[in-house]
């Protein structure tokens, strides 16, 4: 998976945050060349390292050599995998990927009945042959596609967000109106829910918001997100705090949420939301909370990134162990719950695998859990792979 440097060709995988998914890049110099000349990065990826060695490629004079780790000569941390260049005098524009497979069908331009599968490549694809052929305005996003970017404003919920559910909160039972709740605004795909809350006053830099999960319905919160400007977090049980890297929070105009739907399955065991100032000095306020309950409807839309893992982290892509799903499962084992599935050709996240090697846990934004690795065709090496318990 890689990430995309700011340029007017990537402007929308950065505002909508989304990720370029890799096949094996090899990694690529961007340095302009002459007079009036000009080189951009376009987009990094963060891979073990890149080999150096000629001598790994078969060839009919030599038998290849290993892959090996040779510090000094393999490069290694955030490496550019696609360049551009352009001479300002002549006009020339020139790009160079770093993997075809990006702009090939059946891997970056895969479709489905839906759709375009990895909008972050489609895009990529998209914009980086208007740009070399000097039609940068004439580009549009793809229909069928929930484009909500999560940056404080409320436009592109009047554009795309017309289906979303409302909860009106009383107003003035605050003490400061920055922090007094007016309504609330929820939209979400089958990957995740998306929140808006408009106060009365734009929100200030250290606004902070807390949901309560209750999924058994016992009046108890299993869980408490709290989304603030350091990002986002979850506290189960112990009162212990972890990160949430693919949940999203920004404040602007309004406040807008982005929340992996594995941690709130169903969206209806939102059963509390407040929202109230930490300006990290110790500064608080009584917090403004909306006891009603939260409307949450399905988009027609597709989510635009069913996926969105930290760089670095290994993939893989689920072929299947059935007919065309593959079974989640509590614990790794073929006798464990199942408690979901994925579909043939989902890329998923793999964040650790069992001692023998024969399971996998995985993630999505909607599904975490054991995955067999007969059912999985990894990026890399899978010993490379954490252990982790059951």
């Amino acid at each position: 998976m890689a990430d995309s440097v700011p340029h007017p060709i990537t402007d929308p995988l950065r505002k909508y945050d989304l990720p370029l998914y890799l096949w094996g890049a090899r990694p690529v110099w961007a340095e302009p060349f002459g007079p009036h000349s000009f080189g951009w990065s376009l987009a990094v990826a963060e891979p073990w390292f890149a080999e150096a060695n000629p001598r790994v490629y078969p060839s009919t004079r030599s038998e290849p050599e290993p892959f090996a780790l040779n510090i000094g000569a393999d490069r290694q941390g955030r490496l550019s995998v696609a360049a551009i260049g352009e001479n300002a005098r002549t006009g020339a524009r020139v790009a160079l990927l770093g993997d075809a497979e990006w702009v090939q069908n059946g891997f970056g331009l895969r479709t489905d009945s839906s759709g375009n599968v990895l909008a972050g490549n489609w895009l990529l694809a998209q914009r980086l042959t208007a740009w070399l052929m000097r039609r940068e305005a004439s580009l549009e996003l793809p229909d069928g596609i929930l484009w909500l970017a999560m940056d404080g404003k409320s436009d592109d919920w009047e554009a795309n967000g017309a289906a979303a559910g409302v909860v009106d909160d009383v107003t003035g039972d605050a003490f400061l109106a920055a922090y007094d709740i007016a309504s609330v605004h929820g939209l979400r795909t089958d990957s995740y829910a998306y929140l808006r809350i408009d106060p009365r006053m734009p929100p200030q830099n250290g606004a902070r918001v807390s949901l309560d999960f209750d999924p058994n319905r016992d009046g108890r919160p299993e869980a408490t997100l709290v989304f603030d400007r350091t990002g986002a977090t979850i506290g189960i049980g112990d009162g212990a705090r972890q990160p949430i890297p693919d949940a999203a929070f920004a404040a602007g105009s309004v406040i807008e949420l982005r929340i992996p739907l594995r941690l709130v399955n169903p969206v209806t065991a939102l059963t509390n939301l407040c929202l109230s100032l930490d300006d990290g000095a110790g500064a608080t306020v009584e917090p403004d909370c909306v006891d009603a309950p939260l409307l949450i409807p399905l988009s027609a839309d597709a989510d635009a990134a069913p996926l969105r893992a930290v760089p670095g982290t290994p993939l893989a892509t689920v072929t299947s162990d059935g007919v065309n799903r593959a079974n989640v499962r509590s614990d790794p084992g073929a006798g464990a719950n199942v408690v979901s599935s994925l579909g043939v050709n989902s890329i998923v996240a793999v964040l650790g695998r069992s001692e023998a090697n024969d399971w996998y846990y995985v993630q999505t934004a909607a599904v975490e859990g054991w995955v067999s690795g007969l059912a999985l065709t990894f990026a890399g090496d899978p010993a490379q792979i954490p252990v982790r318990e059951g």
